[in-house]
């Protein structure tokens, strides 16, 4: 798909437009971004795992939170840019079980708060420590 854009020096035939308003992206899955992007001709496009939830509070795995073309996060309609430029696409993905342990070796994880806790039966809490792995448990009365 070539798009034609008559600017100061002519014709040139390097350039796309981008279709939406960078900020209009937020919110969007990323994976549709990503197909629009690449349907329109764009070809270099960077994906940032962003797994800190406190940043972007309202933001669904998967969901676009930060658009960036050429490290601008203002761009919109009537702008054009080459193929090749960077767009920068920041998404929600928290980290998997699998990824929390392995940056905690050798640790449990609880399986409750102590907020939680309060006002359970004393067995509910203690076999919910014992069928997450705890061993060395004490029950104060």
């Amino acid at each position: 798909m070539n798009y034609i854009h008559h600017g100061e020096d002519g014709y040139n035939c390097q350039q796309l437009p981008l279709c939406d308003i960078a900020g209009s992206y937020v919110g969007q899955p990323h994976r549709a971004v990503i197909a629009e992007l690449s349907d329109i001709g764009f070809s270099n496009v960077e994906l940032v795992r962003k797994t800190d939830r406190t940043a972007f509070k309202k933001a669904e795995e998967g969901q676009v939170v930060e658009f960036a073309i050429n490290g601008l996060t203002k761009c919109g309609f009537a702008d054009w840019y080459a193929p090749d430029a960077l767009i920068e696409i920041a998404y929600y993905q928290p980290f998997s079980d699998e990824e929390l342990q392995d940056q905690h070796p050798g640790e449990k994880r609880l399986p409750l708060s102590s907020r939680r806790c309060v006002g359970k039966q004393v067995s509910a809490v203690e076999q919910a420590f014992r069928d997450a792995g705890f061993t060395d448990i004490t029950v104060f009365e």
